[in-house]
């Protein structure tokens, strides 16, 4: 039968949730797939003491995570693969399980260019604060919907609304309960939706 292609996973925010995710997920993909971490500083896991940080980078690189960092994300697009060309197509319908999602990278830091990113999954754990950039004007709607702290608007599965392989999860999840009403944004809310 026909191989599979990798599994490419992204996963945006490098603080302890982020890097804990990334390298499980690595660990857990072993050869079928590559994840690629990026982070809107230069560093991971930016309040952790040094020893942390570099312990933590020391897993990270040891699992061939690919680390850009610098770099937040300006948009994630959906994108249909043309089989006998390879090429990517937006916004086309193609048949089959082909689907991409396309991450475009603005450099957050001087003498960084620009990037382009291709995953399967992406994985949103930028913490309390919003990383989505303001490009649009202030009546246009985000691309990714926020609520009024800043966080991403999810489904009761974490799937960020309208985006159903994007997840937002950890603080910068929007989660309500099936009556609409906001829960917080803590561990113990897990017990709620059980």
């Amino acid at each position: 039968g026909k191989k599979s292609p990798p599994i490419q996973v992204a996963i945006v925010g490098l603080g302890y949730s982020g890097v804990e995710l990334a390298a499980t997920i690595s660990e857990r993909l072993k050869n079928t797939g590559t994840v690629k971490a990026i982070n809107f500083q230069t560093t991971i896991c930016p309040n952790a003491p040094p020893g942390n940080r570099e312990a933590a980078l020391k897993v990270l690189e040891s699992q061939n995570i690919q680390l850009f960092l610098g770099y937040s994300v300006n948009c994630i697009r959906e994108v249909y693969a043309s089989e006998d060309s390879g090429s990517m197509v937006a916004d086309a319908k193609v048949g089959g399980d082909d689907k991409k999602l396309v991450l475009e990278l603005q450099a957050a830091q001087r003498g960084l260019q620009s990037q382009v990113l291709e995953a399967d999954l992406v994985l949103w754990t930028v913490g309390s604060q919003s990383q989505i950039l303001r490009l649009q004007p202030p009546d246009a709607p985000y691309v990714i919907p926020l609520n009024g702290r800043g966080q991403v608007e999810t489904e009761e599965t974490l799937q960020v609304k309208g985006h159903p392989r994007t997840f937002a999860i950890g603080d910068s999840a929007a989660l309500r309960d099936p009556s609409g009403k906001f829960l917080p944004a803590n561990a113990q809310v897990r017990h709620l939706l059980d």
